[in-house]
């Protein structure tokens, strides 16, 4: 046989042992995991068990407890408990006696709260067992009864042939008797009484209700009879406090209608009964009451607000809201009303109107706004911003100092209003222009108020002596305009500002009238300063200058 015969022979018994290996491997990893497993649950059996002798100790014990408990506790049946209790509490209702006093104590209620063992003997009645005195118990293993005892009086048994007496009191007086007869009892003294009551009415009886009587007792009765009241004078008055006035007369209010008058609505214009009158008891009152007058709201459309303000007072009707809406209408025309026209609505009611505002509005004072501001006003009114200029001031940067119209002018709605806002640049004072503005920078003059604030000396060695008292001038004019307008005259605000170096409303106010007459006079003369062709500057002028400044 040759070799390669042979290895094909021995092919398949390889195959075969291999197989057979690899199955007792497997085999012998089962095991080994059977072994881990008994190995398991050979542990848990052993604690298993000891658990098992723990708790069958501890069972042990508590059963031995509990027949320690049984011997150890008294067991009480419920009357027994409640025995012991009613004992108790006349103990205490006898230890509260007290001699030779005028007061006397007793027990009212007694709340109880119990912690025992409940249980039911062999007849099925309900056993408590106590804890006896010094035991430790844990409350875990008790139950807890809440009761209340509390006194009940005894009730004595009525005495024989007694009756209770009935209540007839608001009976009808036939029907008092009735009852006085039916509950073996007698009427005794009818007697009468005025009363407000229904006439025939019970409104007292002798026993009293409820009384116990001897049967055939005597029962006496007082009726109501007719009462006599006047009637009130409800004229005027409003219906709530005319139905109250009737209740109180002991009336009553009939029918209620309405009335158109010119009297306040829901007063009294007219009643049944006249005032004054004596009537009985109970009887009815008719009501008349005012309701507002009514008229037909007037067609004022197209007419001038005086002109609508003369029709509704004529229909007896007041103006309510007046508002505006724009309109191809002339000004203050009414182009809506409500209520419309021909609406019935009560007299003096009001009646708003809508005018029209016209094509034609008033420029608004802008001055002293911030630019944006100013716009959204303009905007409001139907107007637009035009040009915006500078002018130094020292107002805040941006602020509106000036305006074209002036305020309160007529204009078109869509017209523009221009502005000038303030700056401080130096180079917007009149004679300051860049080279002048960066010498003054060099000595820190950065703004109008420092210029003024600057030493002549210093300015004058800056820029020369003849451009630092221009500039000075210059800033005064700037200031002066701003604090002196509306208070000095405008002919001579230049001339009091310069001529007389006056140019804030706290330096007008300490000047000395004479000195300063004296003073612009004489630059007057010599020609320094110039007044308008025609006037005068006197001293009374400037007298009442200085009282407006003083304020």
């Amino acid at each position: 046989m040759s070799r390669r015969e042979n290895n094909d022979e021995l092919e398949p018994l390889r195959a075969t042992i291999q197989l057979k290996d690899q199955t007792i491997v497997s085999l012998q990893g089962q095991l080994s995991d059977l072994k881990k497993a008994k190995e398991q649950s050979d542990t848990a059996h052993r604690e298993l068990s000891e658990k098992i002798n723990v708790l069958t100790g501890e069972n042990l014990e508590l059963r031995n407890e509990i027949d320690r408990l049984k011997v150890q506790r008294p067991t009480l049946k419920s009357m027994n408990l409640i025995s012991s209790f009613q004992k108790s509490i006349e103990k205490m209702q006898e230890s509260l006696k007290t001699a030779d006093s005028r007061v006397g104590y007793s027990i009212g209620n007694l709340e109880v709260s119990l912690k025992t063992n409940v249980s039911l003997d062999e007849q099925g009645e309900i056993a408590y067992q106590l804890p006896a005195v010094g035991e430790v118990t844990s409350s875990e293993g008790l139950s807890t009864i809440n009761f209340s005892l509390r006194p009940v009086p005894k009730v004595e048994p009525p005495p024989p042939d007694t009756v209770q007496v009935p209540n007839l009191i608001g009976l009808d007086r036939d029907a008092a008797i009735q009852i006085v007869n039916e509950a073996n009892l007698s009427v005794g003294t009818v007697t009468e009484r005025s009363s407000p009551t229904r006439p025939g009415t019970v409104i007292g009886q002798t026993p009293e209700s409820y009384a116990r009587a001897p049967v055939g007792t005597t029962v006496d009765l007082i009726v109501s009879k007719v009462n006599k009241t006047k009637v009130p004078n409800l004229i005027g008055i409003e219906l709530e406090n005319a139905l109250k006035l009737i209740e109180n007369a002991s009336l009553t209010v009939g029918d209620i209608a309405e009335m158109e008058s010119v009297s306040t609505p829901r007063t009294v214009i007219s009643q049944s009964i006249t005032a004054g009158a004596t009537v009985s008891t109970g009887s009815k009152i008719d009501l008349v009451i005012a309701k507002p007058e009514e008229t037909k709201v007037p067609n004022i459309l197209g007419k001038t607000l005086e002109e609508a303000q003369s029709a509704l007072e004529a229909a007896k009707l007041r103006t309510g809201r007046v508002g505006y809406e724009e309109s191809g209408q002339p000004p203050n025309v009414v182009i809506k009303q409500s209520p419309e026209p021909n609406t019935a609505v009560p007299s003096n009611e009001t009646v708003d109107l809508t005018l029209s505002r016209g094509t034609r509005v008033k420029a608004p004072n802008l001055v002293g706004k911030e630019v944006r501001e100013a716009e959204r006003t303009l905007k409001n009114m139907g107007l637009a911003r035009g040009s915006i200029s500078e002018r130094p001031s020292t107002k805040e940067e941006g602020t509106v100092i000036g305006q074209d119209p002036s305020p309160g002018t007529e204009v078109e709605r869509g017209k523009s209003i221009d502005l000038v806002t303030a700056t401080k640049k130096l180079e917007a004072v009149d004679g300051i222009g860049s080279r002048i503005g960066a010498r003054l920078r060099r000595i820190r003059v950065n703004s109008i108020s420092e210029l003024l604030e600057a030493p002549i000396s210093s300015l004058s060695k800056a820029v020369g002596d003849a451009n630092a008292r221009k500039l000075l001038d210059s800033a005064r004019l700037i200031i002066g305009k701003e604090n002196l307008e509306g208070i000095v005259d405008e002919e001579a605000l230049e001339t009091i500002i310069v001529g007389g170096g006056i140019y804030t409303r706290e330096s007008l106010a300490e000047v000395d009238v004479e000195e300063l007459h004296v003073s612009l006079m004489k630059a007057l003369d010599e020609g320094r300063i110039k007044l308008p062709e025609g006037y005068k500057l006197t001293a009374n002028r400037i007298e009442g200058w200085v009282r407006s400044a003083r304020g």
